[in-house]
């Protein structure tokens, strides 16, 4: 599965930063005004999480307990 990573600021200033599906069923309307600046093909949530975390350079992804 596609992975996409949007960003855009916010009209007060607030960077606004979205990681989604590139096949969310709110896709079009969450990417309004923001540009897309990376994208990962994954397998798995976790492991699009962990590429992601990687690619912004913050600490490694912890999945969430069930």
């Amino acid at each position: 599965m596609l992975y996409e990573h949007w960003e855009g600021v916010e009209a007060d200033g607030t960077p606004n930063d979205l990681f989604l599906p590139a096949d969310s069923p709110r896709h079009a309307e969450l990417t309004v005004g923001l540009t897309l600046v990376w994208s990962v093909e994954a397998s798995s949530r976790d492991e699009a999480m962990a590429r992601y975390h990687d690619h912004m350079g913050w600490d490694r992804y912890m999945p969430m307990e069930d």
